[in-house]
């Protein structure tokens, strides 16, 4: 299961980042790369956490953390950030100054915040990574990951193959899925319910290509020495 199996080791490099106070990880990629499924099965295996949509996240550069703060919520999730007006790099610089503070104490008491962001031609994975790594204060705060990379490849593949509403259901059962990213015997299971579930398919599909062979088996006068193919059990 890639999309369970990426968001465990993307958890594990978020929860042994070396900081003193909260972090952030950024998923940097194109659209319909799971970054925000991923963020969600990452948050819902902390605990509680509050979600808002980029575009009210944004205004003169500061993030708006009053409602979790009121809450009492440190895990904060930000699907697809907005920056997609700010061309010039000192915007985006106190944008990452403005979430820093947030992760230091200077703004609520907030633990672990996962953004995820569409590229534009200004914001992207290069000059994001050019301006996390000219400050210490930023590589202590930012963990940022390149969904478009070729090790996250099969994410994409996952999510196009026409028979994974199995797994759909489960990826969109947080609780379960953020369950199984820490706890290994949740995942054995669900591996388990996953090989089961891709050996019907195989005996279907088995079924299937051996009645395309043969089309007229069910004719009355069908000679069964004539099948061509036998079915695989």
């Amino acid at each position: 299961m890639p999309i369970l199996n990426h968001a465990k080791d993307l958890r594990n490099q978020f929860l042994s980042h070396d900081n003193n106070s909260g972090v952030c990880m950024i998923l940097c990629g194109g659209s319909g790369r799971c970054k925000s499924t991923i963020n969600r099965i990452i948050a819902s295996s902390l605990g509680e956490y509050a979600t808002w949509p980029g575009s009210q996240w944004i205004q003169k550069d500061n993030l708006k953390f009053d409602t979790a703060a009121r809450q009492g919520i440190n895990t904060i999730i930000v699907e697809e950030m907005h920056w997609i007006d700010i061309q010039h790099r000192i915007i985006l610089d106190k944008t990452l100054n403005s979430i820093k503070e947030q992760l230091t104490g200077a703004g609520m008491d907030m633990d672990y915040l996962l953004i995820s962001i569409n590229e534009t031609e200004y914001v992207n994975y290069r000059t994001l990574s050019h301006l996390i790594r000219s400050k210490p204060e930023y590589k202590r705060r930012f963990i940022l990951i390149n969904i478009d990379d070729d090790k996250y490849s099969d994410i994409v593949e996952c999510r196009n193959r026409a028979n994974e509403n199995w797994q759909d259901n489960y990826i969109h059962m947080e609780w379960l899925a953020g369950k199984a990213i820490k706890n290994p015997d949740v995942m054995a299971e669900l591996n388990q319910l996953d090989l089961e579930r891709s050996l019907r398919e195989e005996e279907v599909q088995n079924l299937v290509a051996f009645l395309d062979a043969n089309p007229n088996i069910f004719d009355i006068d069908f000679d069964p020495n004539s099948i061509k193919h036998k079915i695989l059990k």
